[in-house]
């Protein structure tokens, strides 16, 4: 599958995560950085930091510059497969359960329990 589709069933996934889930996604992500722009196809805000969670795709050519330049830049830069272009309720929970909640206390989602992977 080409880098391009995989970004797009992503991006459609977590739009379907965030409907469902109540949670901030933004898709088509840009990151300006040292001058130069890099686009990620997934942005979790409140999730992994401050900053929230690039998705990195792992079949992507520039996975490896953009995790080093989504982690410098203040966010948590993160490698996903392909198990992430459906969506999945409780994997995606899990997942972000796994990621951590540094969003404002009060918005915190009811179903949110902070329980890591293992």
């Amino acid at each position: 599958m080409e880098t391009r589709e995989g970004e797009h069933l992503l991006a459609l996934a977590w739009k379907e995560a965030a409907g469902d889930l109540l949670i901030d996604v933004v898709t088509e992500y840009t990151l300006l950085w040292e001058g130069r722009s890099y686009l990620y196809p997934v942005l979790i805000r409140n999730f992994g930091n401050g900053k929230g969670t690039l998705l990195v795709l792992y079949s992507d050519k520039r996975e490896k510059e953009l995790i080093e330049v989504g982690n410098k830049a203040g966010f948590f830069a993160s490698t996903v497969f392909d198990t992430y272009f459906t969506y999945d309720g409780n994997h995606f929970i899990d997942t972000l359960n796994d990621l951590g909640w540094f969003g404002p206390k009060e918005n915190i989602p009811s179903w949110y329990t902070g329980a890591p992977w293992s």
